[in-house]
């Protein structure tokens, strides 16, 4: 039996996924996965797909997947490349199964509009602060906190 969330919860809840999926794409879905399969939660009626047992295994590989490329630098940036296209769909799938109060195309329409939206702007900051910290990497020395260290520090970047 899934217990029944109000209008604004799954809204809310749709919106944490949605966001979530800007930084992992699987993550969001296989925890909706989850708890459409455990019958925690019911799922908008034009992604039930997302309880069916085959979904379930195939978002768990996905997400192991994911996670495991994510150590591997020269993978990460193949990922980061193409989570720019799918992680807003991947938040904007995850906003419309949240919502199941109203019908499915508009939770569809809501998705895509919000969800897509939430999930763009988390990766657009994780892209942005990635290249920041690329540019204004400094050369790998040892971190001192020792006054003279800071001296040399200060020194060497004056």
């Amino acid at each position: 039996m899934s217990v029944a969330i109000d209008p604004l919860g799954q809204i809310f809840l749709g919106l944490i996924l949605a966001a979530t999926a800007g930084l992992r794409a699987w993550l969001p879905l296989l925890t909706l996965s989850l708890l459409a399969h455990t019958d925690a939660i019911s799922l908008n009626p034009q992604l039930q797909w997302l309880d069916s047992p085959q979904a379930l295994g195939i978002l768990a590989i996905a997400t192991i997947l994911e996670i495991a490329a994510d150590k591997i630098p020269a993978l990460d940036n193949a990922l980061d490349a193409f989570g720019l296209a799918i992680r807003p769909i991947a938040g904007a799938i995850a906003m419309s199964a949240a919502i199941s109060f109203t019908d499915p195309i508009v939770a569809v329409v809501i998705g895509i509009a919000a969800g897509g939206t939430a999930a763009g702007i988390v990766e657009v900051g994780k892209g942005t602060t990635r290249l920041t910290c690329i540019i204004h990497e400094q050369p790998k020395q040892p971190v001192s906190l020792s006054k003279k260290g800071c001296e040399k520090s200060r020194n060497r970047c004056a």
